[in-house]
């Protein structure tokens, strides 16, 4: 697995892998008087990706449509010109809480929220969203774990008026849960939201980062927090 440099991607095996696109968001940022259009955009950034990492396949670790409830019907128009501009047409996602009639699309290969397992190297990674627990199969076999959701950030402080906020990698290590067979060491990725128009969680000011990173599956203070350009903010504990 490498992560890609100044982008919240990374790449396994022929695989690009991001987390939260969140296509469509642009529908509720324009019904509250704010003019902007992103769709194009985040098509060429992920065109980009591809060509950068001879990548043959996308997959979306959940939330790759916005609208919570359904379709809105420019949002279903959204994702065909979304989708129409790819140009890999191997698009695969775990099924995320807003993602909800994404069945409705036959270009896009849906797996079921609990998640799934891909190879590549010699490492099993386990694929999921993180809303919801990952499959039995994923926490006893995953040699590492891939997982989305949060939108992690990172909050630096100055002072008492000025506040600095960053999309942040988080990287840990499991505790062993033998009620889900979670064994210890095992590695987890938090990864940070591909659409750049979605805000986000300061995982420096939270405790509660869903359910696989609860103190029993996962020492978080331990984790270690990286930049999208690669730099090592240390321990999230210190932060």
């Amino acid at each position: 697995m490498k992560f890609c440099v100044g982008e919240p991607a990374a790449v396994v095996g022929k695989n690009l892998v991001v987390s939260d696109a969140h296509v469509g968001m642009e529908l509720e940022l324009q019904a509250k008087g704010i003019e902007v259009s992103n769709y194009e955009r985040e098509a060429r950034r992920l065109n980009a990706l591809l060509k950068q990492s001879r990548c043959n396949r996308i997959i979306v670790l959940g939330d790759f449509k916005h609208d919570f409830y359904g379709f809105k019907n420019k949002e279903f128009w959204i994702l065909k010109k979304f989708l129409r501009l790819l140009e890999c047409k191997d698009i695969t996602v775990i099924k995320g809480n807003h993602d909800s009639q994404l069945e409705e699309f036959e270009d896009v290969n849906v797996v079921d929220s609990k998640g799934m397992l891909l190879e590549a190297g010699g490492v099993k990674y386990g694929l999921f969203h993180g809303h919801a627990f990952p499959s039995r199969e994923i926490t006893e076999s995953a040699d590492v774990f891939l997982f989305g959701n949060i939108h992690p950030l990172v909050e630096i402080s100055e002072g008492e008026r000025f506040s600095y906020t960053a999309p942040v990698w988080v990287v840990g290590k499991t505790n062993a849960n033998a009620k889900i067979g979670l064994a210890k060491g095992r590695k987890w990725v938090l990864f940070p939201a591909f659409g750049s128009l979605v805000g986000g969680v300061a995982v420096n000011k939270t405790r509660d980062l869903g359910p696989f990173l609860k103190k029993e599956n996962a020492d978080l203070q331990k984790a270690n927090l990286y930049t999208l350009d690669g730099q090592k903010l240390g321990l999230l504990k210190n932060v």
